[in-house]
């Protein structure tokens, strides 16, 4: 049985609807970018796809176009092996112009996943603080996983 916490159960063609719904759709793009952890992706090339996308928003503080991640795609990888470069613009071609099948189960099943791993990390951060007896500390991390849950909520 696997430790880690990933999307993996719920399959690939989740996975690359998923990573598509961050392209196509800014508002879900912004609910999501604040709760996921890059590697609940088990598959590097939506990895990779992601980081791109994501890296893009927080240095120019907008959401790119279709067309300027094909300019990022080409110009933009030098990072990865070749394979994972192959794989990635393999993998936009095959979503442009196409519909996600499932756009409301994806969104609904990502954020509720990503929301339960980001308290459970929480949780877990609370423990040594529990045994320290350091009831402060323990608030503050409960309250401010709430309040941005609440914001989250606020914004679906």
């Amino acid at each position: 049985m696997k430790d880690r916490a990933d999307f993996g159960r719920y399959g690939k063609s989740f996975q690359e609807g998923f990573c598509q719904l961050i392209l196509e759709d800014r508002p879900f793009a912004d609910q999501i970018s604040e709760v996921l952890d890059i590697n609940f992706l088990e598959l590097k090339y939506l990895q990779v796809f992601v980081k791109k996308i994501l890296q893009y928003r927080q240095k120019y503080g907008t959401h790119p176009t279709y067309k300027l991640m094909l300019t990022i795609f080409r110009a933009e990888m030098d990072n990865e092996n070749e394979a994972t470069q192959k794989q990635v613009r393999d993998y936009f071609a095959r979503i442009y112009k196409t519909d996600v099948d499932g756009k409301g189960y994806i969104k609904e099943t990502s954020l509720d996943f990503c929301r339960k791993q980001k308290i459970k990390e929480s949780m877990l951060r609370c423990v040594p603080l529990l045994e320290k007896l350091s009831f402060d500390e323990i608030s503050k991390e409960i309250n401010s996983k709430i309040h941005s849950d609440r914001k989250n909520k606020e914004t679906i």
